[in-house]
């Protein structure tokens, strides 16, 4: 039987040409935490091939419980199974809830996702045509933080067109007040940034990041750059707005944790400390002990591909993380090639990848340029961070989603009327676009 009647390609094989694709920020964020909303995706995106999935199977009249048990077995989370049955047939999607709900005590908690991981999952893209030219960044934020909406489509920046344009004086406005929060717990004023640019960066556009959590507003551009360009007659600046979730914190605030020791994180090598939220520099080190200590990430950099970067980490604390070889146990072709990446003005950044409850198991896209660059005397190289984790319910619990999955089912199908009687709450608005979905992922 053939279920991808339009696109053949396996979902391992997708997994690997995301893994590939171009690294803007729509592609880091589905990349690492599956939270881009699918129309950022393409139409060759993940959630287009497991929609077409799912309508092929109710095409040929397969039952629901059929094409739910067959859907979660390939990986997909009882919730997305519901809003993709949902999305393609709205008037069906009570009876999909009601069939998700009587499979629910067979079904392990891995069909489940985990809590954290739910937290805009559903967004409402935002109507463009509604918006006047220049908009309140405080309105844009208050959008997310409180209604679940967003620009789904990444603007093309890189050509200097942003979401939309914002005056600079409440650009300068937010920046002073992040300034002011953020140093609260420092003896001098700290900038807050979440990732650092190219050597020569290609736009003008702004990059916002709005943090939930703690409803935060933190502007990639510099105080001073801003103030510079009010003096030289700027009124509005064009921004790009980058959506994170409750785990993401900007790269600064790292070590902005007062009283707290997150301990060491295992080195191999030598046996040096790389820890110390005093001293103003952040470290790689500390960056895989916070997540490891309390699962916090820094967010995804702009464009890792032009240069971008989370840290310069020195070349001697890469050794004591990662085992680094040496030059004769390199292939030649690999030295070759680690020696022409270091030459390059621009240098793409090291990957490091982490990988959420594995015992601290860490990954490293090329040793060979640590060691290219600890022979040519090079003190530090560009890193930026990658984050994955399963993100759900343990294995040997029994599955309770359905309120997911009832929130995914009014998503969906857009329908207002579901779970309206008095006694249920609706779970929220309905939004009108197809969620990410995760990449299959094994039950244990």
């Amino acid at each position: 039987m053939k279920l991808f009647p339009k696109k053949t390609s396996v979902v391992i094989a997708l997994m690997i040409a995301a893994s590939n694709a171009y690294a803007d920020n729509a592609t880091d964020y589905f990349l690492q935490n599956d939270l881009a909303a699918s129309e950022a995706e393409g139409p060759d995106g993940l959630t287009e091939h497991y929609q077409e999935y799912i309508d092929n199977l109710l095409d040929k009249g397969y039952s629901p419980a059929s094409i739910i048990m067959s859907a979660v077995g390939r990986g997909l989370t009882l919730a997305d199974v519901t809003y993709l049955m949902s999305h393609s047939r709205p008037e069906s999607a009570g009876n999909y809830v009601n069939t998700a709900e009587a499979l629910l005590p067979s079904l392990p908690g891995w069909v489940c996702s985990s809590p954290s991981a739910m937290g805009h999952r559903y967004d409402t893209p935002i109507d463009v045509d509604k918006l006047s030219q220049t908009k309140s960044l405080a309105d844009l934020a208050k959008l997310y933080f409180d209604e679940n909406k967003r620009f789904v489509e990444t603007p093309d920046w890189q050509n200097g067109v942003g979401h939309t344009n914002v005056d600079i004086d409440e650009l300068i406005e937010h920046k002073q007040e992040e300034i002011k929060q953020h140093s609260e717990l420092k003896s001098e004023p700290v900038d807050p940034w979440w990732f650092l640019s190219s050597a020569n960066p290609s736009s003008d556009v702004i990059s916002v990041g709005l943090y939930p959590e703690e409803r935060r507003v933190i502007i990639e551009h510099r105080l001073v750059t801003l103030q510079a360009a009010k003096q030289r007659g700027v009124t509005e600046m064009p921004i790009m707005l980058m959506y994170n979730n409750i785990n993401h914190i900007p790269t600064s605030d790292i070590e902005r944790v007062p009283n707290e020791d997150f301990g060491g994180s295992q080195m191999k090598g030598d046996k040096i400390d790389y820890i110390n939220n005093q001293d103003g520099e952040i470290t790689a080190t500390e960056v895989i002990s916070r997540f490891e200590a309390d699962g916090k990430r820094i967010s995804p950099v702009r464009d890792w591909s032009t240069g971008d970067h989370h840290l310069m980490v020195r070349t001697d604390e890469l050794a004591t993380l990662f085992d680094i070889p040496k030059k004769e146990d390199i292939d030649p072709a690999l030295w070759q090639e680690a020696n022409k990446r270091l030459a390059q003005k621009t240098q793409k950044p090291l990957h490091i990848s982490l990988l959420s409850d594995s015992d601290g198991e860490r990954f490293l896209d090329s040793a060979s340029l640590v060691a290219a660059a600890q022979e040519q005397s090079v003190k530090r190289l560009p890193v930026v961070f990658f984050y994955h984790g399963v993100d759900r319910q343990p294995c040997g619990m029994p599955s309770t989603c359905l309120p997911d999955v009832k929130a995914a089912a009014k998503a969906g199908s857009g329908r207002p009327d579901l779970f309206t009687s008095p006694d249920r709450k609706p779970p929220f608005k309905p939004p009108v676009i197809v969620p990410p979905v995760a990449g299959p992922i094994s039950p244990s």
